[in-house]
């Protein structure tokens, strides 16, 4: 039997199955094609199969429709709905419209017991396994092209606008249709200005997280002193927070904020992370910056009292060109902030999460080693 077994490891295999000699028969197929790599779960109804679902992690379910309480074909529904895992329908009705109804109910594959052997559940087993991964990658394939989509038209959004207002604000200045004091004329300067940065920013994002994708970043490490970061950059953006009237406070729990980091970079995860708490924050806010020592680790964190993120796009916040769900408050921008901060950290060997409830605002937190002796 060399020739029919498979190299998985840990496979687990639910067979929902009546009870008696059919469970029995399938359950040694299963160890001899897989040997001891194999974690075979036996249900003997759809009951059963749904609370295995719920509690366990599984790879392929092996179904037959004539349970207790099967419901036929809807058996299948009621099971995909509990789960991903590709489905093998046991059958010992041979008959090809049974089958072929099955594949259509959801089933990935089916088998006639009455022929049933090793090497044909081997068969069966791989290449579903083989399809469902190939299914996977073509759905993060498209997944893919439809971000980078979304990302071009937001990217071409992001950039255009902004440089027509700044040039519309320069040709009505120029002609002297925009204020007549130096003091007025100073400020549109200052709008543009910002506004230029904003734009500076982005593309600065889209370049660094070019080089840290081709691993063209080198990091040139230095003992940096993160509170100093910090405070710094909080004094470049006061107008922004002034425009708000927003206020700041920076909590300092460490003996020694300093970590063996790459300045340049890490000055960009503050940035980003600081930024960020700046926008989402309503009229008069707050924004908090806590920083503390965990072991071998320094610890910040970026406090805002904003919306709130759901949990749901708390775990994607991470993600390349994620943007947030359409109409939510926090939605904004290339999607590529973030992202670039987790590159960043973990280029580090730290790590970065978001912590957050609705309508109480987002703590984003950092941890890094700090410096060895």
């Amino acid at each position: 039997m060399e020739e029919t077994r498979l190299d998985i490891q840990n496979l687990a295999v639910l067979v929902v199955e009546t009870p008696g000699v059919g469970v029995h028969y399938i359950r040694s197929m299963l160890e001899l094609t897989f040997d001891e790599s194999v974690n075979i779960i036996a249900a003997n109804s759809l009951a059963d199969a749904q609370r295995s679902l719920s509690d366990s992690k599984i790879d392929i379910v092996l179904l037959d429709l004539n349970l207790s309480d099967s419901q036929g074909l809807a058996t299948i529904h009621a099971l995909r709905a509990e789960t991903k895992a590709p489905i093998v329908v046991l059958t010992s009705n041979n008959d090809e419209s049974t089958a072929l109804a099955a594949l259509k109910a959801g089933a990935q594959d089916y088998l006639f017991k009455e022929f049933l052997n090793s090497r044909l559940l081997w068969r069966a087993i791989n290449y579903t396994l083989e399809r469902q991964n190939a299914l996977i990658i073509e759905r993060d394939r498209l997944r893919l092209l439809e971000q980078r989509e979304d990302f071009m038209a937001t990217l071409t959004h992001d950039l255009k606008n902004p440089l027509i207002g700044a040039n519309r604000l320069l040709e009505l200045l120029a002609e002297g249709h925009l204020g007549t004091s130096l003091e007025e004329q100073a400020n549109l300067l200052l709008q543009i200005r910002d506004s230029n940065n904003g734009l500076l920013a982005m593309i600065q994002n889209l370049y660094e997280v070019y080089r840290y994708e081709k691993e063209m970043q080198v990091l040139h490490l230095e003992k940096t002193d993160l509170l100093a970061l910090i405070n710094k950059y909080l004094r470049s953006v006061r107008h922004l927070m002034e425009d708000k009237k927003i206020t700041s406070h920076v909590i300092n729990h460490t003996r020694d904020a300093v970590v063996l980091a790459d300045s340049l970079s890490i000055s960009r995860v503050v940035q980003n992370l600081i930024e960020n708490a700046i926008k989402f924050s309503p009229i008069e806010g707050k924004v908090e910056i806590n920083l503390c020592n965990d072991q071998d680790n320094l610890m910040f964190n970026v406090c805002d009292d904003g919306p709130g993120i759901e949990p749901q796009d708390q775990e994607r916040l991470f993600l390349r060109f994620y943007q947030g769900r359409p109409g939510r408050a926090y939605t904004h921008g290339m999607g590529l902030g973030l992202y670039l901060c987790r590159q960043i950290v973990e280029a580090h060997k730290g790590k970065i999460w978001c912590s957050s409830k609705q309508e109480t605002g987002s703590i984003f937190t950092v941890s890094l080693p700090t410096v060895a002796g």
